[in-house]
């Protein structure tokens, strides 16, 4: 739900409210975020670049693993979670989809699996970066057996209708929306 694909492929994320800028170091974090997506010792005080490392985990390794073996959508899935709840993190050696993800065919879904159980045991501070996890991973080669033969294609936006809004110069109307601006 924060997350858009645009008709390109491109990922956009559209929700900024719990997010971590330096000037706000050292105040309680104003949200808690959603416990499917959060280390079990996540706290208000856990408010620092790190933030969203667990996370970020999290959301690669659901999407590696989906990509790997589509059937753990149906097995694990539950509207209000990619692949993983909150009790896995607690008590990761009890985790159905971790001990399937660590039998997959994927090596580096099986490593990114062991990643995450490790990061449940440990503090939320010990948590790596995903950049920093994946330097140390296998190939993200995944055997041809289990490589989908045929993607589908991504479906088309509607066109977006651009009308004047009164006051409006025909140049600030036909301007890029924000979300398609890039930096």
């Amino acid at each position: 739900g924060n997350i858009l694909v645009t008709a390109d492929g491109l990922l956009r994320l559209v929700d900024y409210d719990g997010m971590f800028a330096p000037p706000l170091r050292g105040q309680g974090c104003p949200e808690l975020g959603h416990l499917n997506y959060q280390h079990p010792q996540r706290q208000a005080n856990n408010y620092d670049e790190g933030l969203d490392n667990f996370s970020a985990l999290v959301i690669y390794l659901s999407l590696r693993g989906l990509a790997a073996d589509a059937s753990l959508w149906q097995q694990f899935h539950n509207e209000e979670n990619l692949l993983f709840t909150a009790d896995d993190y607690r008590n990761p050696a009890q985790s159905g989809v971790l001990q399937k993800l660590q039998r997959s065919p994927d090596e580096q879904v099986k490593y990114l699996a062991q990643q995450l159980a490790d990061s449940c045991r440990n503090s939320m501070a010990q948590a790596n970066d995903l950049e920093t996890i994946l330097q140390k991973a296998p190939s993200a080669r995944m055997p041809t057996a289990v490589m989908p033969r045929v993607q589908p294609p991504i479906p088309q936006s509607p066109p977006v209708s651009r009308q004047t809004i009164p006051g409006q110069t025909q140049a600030q109307s036909t301007a890029q929306p924000w979300w398609q601006t890039s930096t």
